[in-house]
């Protein structure tokens, strides 16, 4: 009995090791370069709506797609915002680094770390 234990244990801690994984793992950054298309700002979260032209990393298949690239007012000792450059304008190339909305498609949040950015390409 004492073994059946053990091994339900073990396989538990086993599944949630692989659910770490899976969710850590599809945490990492997305970089895109794009077309800036119009600005928005809504309650809590404010941003670019971009037409990705290139995906440096993450998903290939937003290649084409219109995605907001986007901050919000998380409080930023927990979570850091990223630079949001304000001289964009509708037209501007941009490249967009972040962690992608995992609520969203494609969206791309820059707030979280200082790392993050919407920065015009000159």
């Amino acid at each position: 009995m004492e073994e059946v234990v053990k091994m339900r244990i073990w396989l538990t801690m086993l599944i949630i090791a692989f659910l770490c994984f899976t969710i850590c793992g599809s945490a990492e950054g997305v970089k895109v370069e794009g077309v800036a298309i119009k600005d928005f700002h809504r309650i809590g979260a404010w941003g670019w709506e971009i037409n990705v032209t290139e995906v440096i990393s993450g998903p290939v298949d937003s290649q084409g797609k219109t995605i907001a690239v986007y901050q919000t007012s998380a409080n930023p000792a927990d979570y850091p915002p990223g630079f949001l450059d304000p001289d964009i304008k509708a037209g501007d190339r941009v490249e967009a680094y972040g962690q992608q909305d995992p609520n969203v498609d494609y969206d791309i949040l820059i707030t979280g770390s200082t790392e993050y950015y919407l920065k015009r390409v000159r």
